[in-house]
């Protein structure tokens, strides 16, 4: 089992990410140590069968986190799935090492929610930002780049000091290749941009080769967790951490009326409910023309990209509206197309 397990490991972390990598090898050292622990006759993958998995669902249940609390829902999910995929690939793979047929059935994992995303509404966002005047020049920036711009916090951590580009008069940032395997540019707001003027002042010569780094070190995941903790803190606003910041800007973008091209071409989590296609498009239509008449347009570079593109799709259809395309039998050879203009009435 051990061998099975450790093979299949070295297969994926070929192509996989490392997160990836690890969540796969914890799930398979879990359900291993539960197969020792209640039936160490099992000694191969192949010897597992509907029984094993059966109990492992119920243990699974009744498991316990590092808080003392039961597993989620979405941990049970994690930890059956993955598995059930495991066995999956072994087969079409033609593993000697597995059943013969999948034991684990999708009618075994737990049926998720699908809640909205956690954001700040506006109130509670205002008095977020509000005590980041009073921060120093590091803490102020951390705030305002993820408030500003949605980045995760991942990819915040990983900007290089050339980050900040020009293109026609707009500043840019440039946000390196991440989870979705791409990179891009997101638009930066002028003060963004003397912000961190300000704190290469204040900080010194940055020899780390990233746009923000802490006492001379590559800015860590934690310590910007922490930066935003201390300034919710200040705020009286409860538990807020970076992630909550790019779903708040994805919610106040749409409560403002920006159009569905500009928010798809903007650092928004794809897994927002609202940014799915709704099942009966007059309707999304209706409804964001109501919002976007109820409320004021929020001012974003990225309209004007998509102002432009439908100008010249509206071009392109009056162009292609003023001829007509009609078949003509040409004797007994082939078909031609014949090309008239339309005469207008």
């Amino acid at each position: 089992l051990a061998a099975t397990a450790r093979g299949y490991i070295d297969q994926i972390s070929v192509t996989a990410r490392p997160g990836t990598v690890t969540s796969v090898d914890v799930a398979l050292r879990l359900f291993a140590s539960w197969i020792i622990d209640h039936d160490p006759g099992v000694v191969s993958l192949r010897q597992v069968d509907r029984r094993h998995i059966e109990h492992y669902k119920l243990w699974l249940a009744t498991r316990e986190n590092q808080h003392g609390q039961p597993l989620k829902r979405s941990t049970i999910n994690l930890r059956l799935s993955t598995l059930r995929v495991v066995i999956e690939r072994l087969i079409e793979w033609d593993h000697p090492d597995t059943p013969a047929r999948n034991p684990i059935m999708w009618t075994d994992l737990p049926k998720m929610d699908e809640p909205l995303p956690k954001f700040l509404d506006d109130e509670q966002a205002a008095k977020f930002m509000a005590p980041a005047i009073r921060l120093d020049p590091q803490r102020r920036l951390i705030i305002e780049l993820l408030a500003r711009t949605g980045l995760r916090v991942t990819e915040f951590c990983e900007l290089t000091d050339d980050a900040i580009v020009t293109m026609n008069e707009t500043n840019w940032l440039r946000v390196p290749v991440g989870k979705l395997h791409t990179d891009r540019y997101v638009p930066l707001l002028p003060h963004l941009v003397e912000l961190h003027r300000e704190w290469l002042d204040w900080n010194g010569p940055n020899t780390t080769g990233r746009l923000i780094s802490n006492k001379g070190r590559p800015l860590s995941v934690d310590v910007v967790r922490r930066v935003v903790r201390a300034c919710a803190r200040i705020a009286g606003i409860g538990h807020v951490h970076p992630h909550q910041l790019r779903h708040t800007l994805a919610t106040q973008s749409i409560n403002n009326g920006m159009s569905l091209e500009a928010i798809a071409q903007t650092p928004i989590d794809a897994h927002d409910p609202r940014l799915r296609p709704h099942r009966r498009p007059h309707r999304r239509r209706r409804i964001l023309r109501r919002r976007r008449q109820s409320r004021p347009a929020l001012h974003h570079p990225l309209d004007n990209i998509t102002g432009i593109r439908a100008e010249v799709a509206r071009h392109r259809r009056r162009r292609h509206s003023d001829y007509a395309c009609r078949y003509r039998a040409g004797g007994a050879g082939p078909r031609t197309i014949v090309v008239a203009p339309v005469r207008q009435s």
